[in-house]
């Protein structure tokens, strides 16, 4: 039996699915005989697959989560529900929280981040961390903040859209740090980027953190905020 990873079931004022993804998990398959949150929250609700999303295996996913990344995931069931929370999204005002527990990087080796934005941050107050993206490294596996700081070739590289992430320290000592983020628009894996471009790289994050680390990656999506057709704010937190 699989194990109850529904926080939402969807009604018919709120035709939404929520999901608690957990870590290893894909968000959507890449083939559909594939097991991934999507096709698991389709043998209970079949009708999330006729959504039609930006790819077809898709259907009604909203958002993705890493694979390593567990936590909360929306789906639409209906495709006027679909619709209306992409247009959300494309205002900013659909927002996700994470949680991280992150290392202090004291020395870094790595000169493929600009420089640090921040060099001092206060345990509760909020930072705004901002930047471009480009793909690096090999397969194009990770991401890297690019700024008006960043060498030309980094630039010409950079997609086009500015990514801002806000950043709270729940907690810290000498070794570890807890640390809240909040965006609205997300490029891939860009809260772990920006998090190692503060210098506090999520603990088991083998792509960001150059401390290995046999524990798995220290970071969890654990709250969505969006609007409702209506006119309300739904929000969920785990």
């Amino acid at each position: 039996m699989e194990k109850n990873i529904f926080v939402h079931e969807p009604t018919e004022e709120e035709p939404f699915i929520i999901l608690n993804k957990p870590k290893g998990l894909p968000s959507a398959p890449l083939k559909k005989e594939d097991e991934s949150a999507l096709t698991m929250a389709s043998r209970k609700y079949p009708s999330c697959l006729e959504i039609k999303g930006k790819k077809e295996v898709e259907g009604g996913l909203v958002h993705r989560l890493d694979t390593d990344t567990d936590g909360l995931l929306l789906i639409a069931m209906t495709q006027e529900f679909y619709d209306f929370i992409q247009d959300a999204q494309d205002k900013g005002l659909f927002i996700k929280t994470y949680s991280a527990i992150c290392t202090r990087l004291l020395k870094r080796d790595d000169d493929s981040y600009p420089p640090c934005p921040i060099n001092v941050m206060e345990t509760g107050k909020e930072y705004t961390v901002s930047s471009y993206f480009r793909h690096y490294g090999p397969s194009r596996k990770s991401v890297r903040p690019v700024t008006d700081q960043s060498p030309m070739i980094a630039r010409k590289k950079a997609d086009k859209t500015l990514y801002t992430t806000n950043i709270v320290i729940k907690d810290q000592d000498t070794k570890e740090l807890h640390i809240e983020c909040r965006i609205t628009q997300g490029f891939r894996h860009q809260v772990r980027s920006h998090l190692a471009w503060l210098g506090f790289p999520v603990i088991g994050d083998t792509l960001y953190n150059p401390e290995k680390s046999d524990m798995e990656m220290q970071f969890s999506a654990t709250g969505l905020s969006f609007p409702l057709p209506e006119g309300e704010v739904f929000s969920v937190g785990i």
